[in-house]
């Protein structure tokens, strides 16, 4: 199909305020697979303007900046997310000094959509607790007519289900992260990942298994267990931070300093492609990170994750049912060594993931289509 001259205007809305390895990469993949189809401009917004996205260069917009913009410039289409964003629990962002109020980060953008009758798309979301009658209400009411919701995975599906909005339509697709090869290639990241070993002696070049860790629970039994598996493959551990907005350069230190320093910390400050080719190039990784564990699932680095949530279904889960491998996603940093060498004996995995990779990107690609037409007005 042709291109046509129009330019739709888009706003995007998501927590592109902070310094998080996902969340702003939403607005990359969503850019790249929409100007495929449809010529268009994105604006984002976040509940803080900034000067730029973390990792890029396009600014982001206050909330309270949407209504002055969408005067002048009549928004097209409001898109709200990714992320595990659908719900009604304060937001804290650790080392950021920012809280979100309960439901703020989509409610505000869906509240918009519906009293401008702008198309709304939440896109690729979860939905990571069961809402309450009160909380299903309030949501229904503020869905309006025509209000597209995608989630990432099957839980999130299942409540969101539950919910009582007959002028809006819920699918499942996947998380817009899944065909991140496809924007990022491997020849690209090894360059960077060149780069960045050039310009940093610390980085290592050859073989190194690459460890994240979200919170300080069970500090010492995760630096326990990580010098065992070092033990056991006579490999480095590389600690690598990827959130700043959450408990991942304490996390690090504090496990450095456990292990006596046997493990090393990658301290310096990175950009996302940075941290993303530091795990597309390690032979391994181990973390409570959905975006890390998906990003070595994508470059075929074999992964085991932990979960921080254990105590109920959370995204962790979500993303290891949706590629096959949810025996790979432990509870409790004690179980990792055991599960770290089953994983290493498994030679079938691979295969598995990459198929659920393969019809979770198709899924993808058909909702883009579907986004694209219903912003065409077809």
């Amino acid at each position: 199909m042709p291109m046509e001259n129009k330019v739709y205007r888009i706003a995007q809305f998501g927590a592109f305020d902070v310094k998080s390895y996902g969340d702003v990469l939403f607005p990359q993949a969503l850019q790249e697979n929409l100007r495929k189809r449809i010529n268009c401009k994105i604006d984002l917004f976040a509940s803080h303007a900034k000067d730029q996205l973390f990792g890029g260069e396009q600014p982001v917009y206050g909330f309270d900046d949407f209504q002055q913009r969408d005067l002048r410039i009549h928004y097209d289409a409001i898109v709200i997310g990714g992320g595990e964003l659908l719900h009604f629990k304060p937001i804290l962002f650790s080392n950021e000094e920012k809280q979100l109020n309960p439901g703020e980060l989509w409610l505000k953008p869906m509240m918009y959509a519906r009293d401008r009758s702008i198309p709304c798309f939440v896109y690729c979301c979860g939905v990571p607790y069961d809402l309450s009658t009160e909380q299903e209400e309030v949501l229904s009411e503020n869905a309006g007519v025509g209000t597209h919701f995608s989630v990432r995975d099957q839980f999130s599906y299942w409540r969101l289900k539950k919910v009582e909005l007959p002028q809006a339509r819920v699918q499942l697709v996947a998380d817009p992260l899944l065909d991140i090869e496809k924007l990022y290639s491997k020849e690209r990241l090894d360059q960077c990942f060149s780069l960045l070993a050039q310009q940093n002696a610390h980085i290592r070049t050859q073989k190194y298994i690459v460890a994240q860790y979200g919170t300080t629970k069970d500090i010492h039994e995760m630096a326990n267990q990580l010098q065992r598996i070092k033990e056991l493959t006579a490999l480095p551990i590389i600690l690598l931070p990827i959130n700043q907005c959450h408990e991942d350069e304490v996390a690090a230190t504090d496990i450095r300093r456990t292990s006596n320093n046997s493990l090393e910390q990658i301290a310096i400050p990175l950009e996302p492609l940075e941290i993303m080719s530091i795990i597309a190039n390690a032979a391994f990784f181990i973390g409570t990170s959905l975006h890390g564990c998906l990003t070595a699932a994508s470059y075929q680095v074999p992964f085991v994750g932990i979960d921080m949530y254990p105590g109920f279904v959370s995204k962790m889960d979500g993303l290891f049912t949706m590629l096959g491998c949810e025996q790979y996603l432990v509870p409790e940093a004690k179980s990792l060594t055991a599960t770290f060498r089953r994983r290493m004996q498994d030679t079938a995995v691979e295969q598995l993931i990459g198929t659920a990779i393969e019809s979770g990107q198709k899924r993808l690609q058909c909702y883009y289509d579907e986004v694209a037409a219903t912003i065409r007005g077809e």
